[in-house]
């Protein structure tokens, strides 16, 4: 086609366009008809609305994320948090990862508590939208936390409190719910800075690694690591630990699932275990440094739960304080233990542990039930006739150390200083087809101390053996068959229980003066002779008490400076008592005689009338006789 062929063309086009719009203009609107244009316009309108709110809304996470909304709207989402929340920038969207920077949180003074630098999830905002409960894989990059321990608990239990607290409804509704939460939870390169008001010392946790998987699916295992470096001054130790858990389909403190675990610990604060005795109700003031290597497992049973752990427990630089060792504080230096404990049928089965320290060893053998895990309540498992488990407790203490120590807890005088002194005792408590048997072997020696400048010395070892059977949880129901003490110069042998029993005692007077005098400085006199006390007593029938003694001297000799000498070959003392008395003392002497003789010299006396509350002050109306040589008798009598 030409070139004048496509003008003419061309102009004949916008001639027949202008007719067109002309004739439009000209054209009268016929009733009920509509411009085209017109009809079009709503449904663009409707589009861009559309657009704009689709827009919007792709958009809206991205805006929340990217300015300050995010920090106005989350106070509103939480109000119950005394605390504030700050994001310092964000990125993610309805399809991609949701991801935080720079995360801090502050307590209700404004003191900065939790630093996170980081805060990445795999999900997006439309696959939390659907399903809350799936949050994925978190991974928080250097979390920060600033823990100061307290006599309640610790800041951080303060500040969220609110999300701790049990909600009944909630519960209500979550049993509705057969959903778990799915979620793995990885921390790279945390701190933690922990403060105690008691502690010297400031110490961290620092290169905390800790992942956590717990599957929403309770067939599968939750699992986790721990990977951290405790670190106080210059003094760094490691910790780490791992674990296995199946869920039970209902939890609770009977159902606990099946699972297993290991710890290792270079040196763990035991300051991080304050707020767990807070929570116990026990008033405890603990700290020093916990090496450990523990493995274990748990597991359910018909009888309820059952768990065994093994290995070595240390302590280093230990020091307790508790209300029960009446202000004393306990320092050790070390404290060694190595355990292989079982817990099963409500009964904690001790197997063989043994504990070694500066002050103490004790080595423990036995079953003893959960509930009665007390002073009070092991004494009376000891001493349970149903029982029919085997117990031994083996001791050993350093008695120096041991009143340097806890002087409350021995209820030593002020003043008095141990220099030396060791103790071994084992306890054995045996099933018994008549009750309970008992045994009881100690030794002391070494027994060294001083009081206000005198000294006491004791050269030669002291023995305690005890032989006794148990029908009850009280001593009334002791029954001793043998009970014996040596000491370099006495011995004592006893039997019977609270009804009836005997005591004797012999002794050797000069190695008694011997041995006392190295204790205190005694005046100058000779002792000489031995001595013989047979004892007995007797619950009778109408309720009094009914005590007969009689003390034997032989070849006996006394002299001193500015008193009468007494030399006595033979001399007798008998006493005869009834009383009416029980466990909290004599209340009553009803009747009594009281004699004296050697050779032909005789003093005999007898209580008329029953004295109430007898005691040495007490008035006792006697009725007597004396035979014999005055002038011995004025010798026997002197102060």
């Amino acid at each position: 086609m030409s070139r004048s062929r496509r003008r003419r063309r061309a102009s004949t086009d916008q001639v027949a366009v202008v007719d067109r719009l002309e004739i439009e203009e000209v054209r009268p609107r016929r009733r009920g008809e509509r411009s085209s244009t017109r009809r079009f316009r709503p449904l663009r309108w409707l589009f861009a609305a559309v657009t704009v709110a689709a827009l919007l809304t792709a958009a809206l996470p991205t805006v929340i994320l990217r300015t300050d909304l995010k920090n106005r709207i989350l106070p509103r989402a939480i109000p119950e948090f005394e605390g504030t929340i700050h994001i310092g920038d964000g990125t993610g969207g309805w399809i991609s990862p949701l991801s935080l920077r720079d995360v801090v949180i502050r307590d209700e003074t404004g003191k900065e508590v939790v630093r996170i630098d980081e805060v990445d999830s795999e999900r997006n905002v439309w696959q939390l939208a659907q399903d809350a409960e799936d949050v994925g894989r978190l991974r928080l990059t250097r979390l920060w936390l600033a823990v100061e321990i307290t006599e309640s608990g610790s800041n951080l239990e303060r500040l969220f409190a609110p999300f701790l607290e049990d909600d009944d409804d909630e519960d209500d509704d979550d049993d509705d719910d057969d959903s778990d939460t799915n979620v793995f939870i990885e921390i790279v390169d945390g701190k933690i800075d922990v403060s105690h008001p008691m502690a010297k010392q400031a110490w961290s946790v620092e290169g905390i690694n800790l992942s956590a998987d717990c599957p929403a699916d309770i067939a599968q295992a939750v699992t986790g690591q721990l990977q951290a470096v405790v670190r106080r001054d210059e003094v760094e130790s490691k910790v780490s630990g791992q674990f296995q858990w199946l869920r039970p389909t209902e939890f609770s403190v009977e159902k606990l699932g099946v699972g297993q675990f290991h710890f290792l610990s270079e040196g763990l604060p035991l300051e991080l275990l304050q707020p767990l005795w807070e929570r116990l109700g026990q008033r405890i003031d603990l700290a020093g440094m916990l090496v450990a290597n523990l493995a274990g497992t748990w597991t359910d049973t018909d009888a309820g739960p059952a768990a065994e752990a093994s290995g070595s427990v240390s302590l280093r630089s230990l020091s307790c304080a508790a209300p029960r060792i009446l202000g004393d504080r306990v320092r050790l230096d070390h404290a060694d233990a190595e355990l292989a404990i079982k817990i099963a049928d409500g009964m904690l089965d001790l197997g063989d542990v043994k504990v070694q320290s500066d002050l103490f060893g004790v080595q423990l053998t036995g079953k003893l039930p959960l509930q009665e895990l007390s002073l009070e309540g092991i004494l009376a498992t000891l001493l349970d006739p149903k029982s029919l488990h085997y117990y031994k407790v083996r001791i050993a203490l350093d008695l120096r150390k041991l009143a340097g120590t806890m002087p409350h807890v021995l209820r030593l005088r002020p003043g008095t200083d141990v220099e030396s002194g060791q103790v071994q005792a084992t306890v054995e408590s045996i099933a018994d087809l008549q009750g309970r048997h008992l045994k009881l072997d100690m030794t002391a020696e070494q027994l060294a101390a001083s009081f206000e400048g005198q000294r006491f010395a004791w050269s030669q070892p002291l023995d305690l053996k005890l032989d006794a059977l148990s029908h009850g949880p009280s001593w009334r129901q002791l029954q001793v068959n043998s009970l014996r003490c040596v000491a370099p110069f006495f011995e004592a042998e006893a039997q019977g229980d609270h009804r009836a029993g005997t005591l004797r005692l012999t002794g050797n007077l000069s190695q008694w003066q011997q041995e006392l005098s190295r204790f205190v400085e005694l005046p100058q006199q000779e002792l000489q002779g031995t001595v013989l006390s047979q004892s007995a007593w007797e619950i009778q029938a109408d309720g009094l008490t009914r005590a007969t003694s009689r003390v034997t001297l032989q070849d006996f000799v006394y002299r001193a400076a500015e008193s009468l000498p007494i030399e006595e070959r033979l001399l007798t003392i008998d006493a005869d008592l009834q009383a009416r008395a029980d466990d909290s003392g004599v209340h009553e002497l009803a009747w009594g005689k009281f004699a004296v003789v050697a050779m032909d010299d005789q003093l005999r006396l007898e209580v008329t009338q029953p004295v109430g509350s007898p005691s040495l002050q007490a008035a006792y109306p006697v009725r007597g006789e004396l035979h014999g040589d005055l002038t011995r008798w004025m010798a026997r009598l002197q102060p």
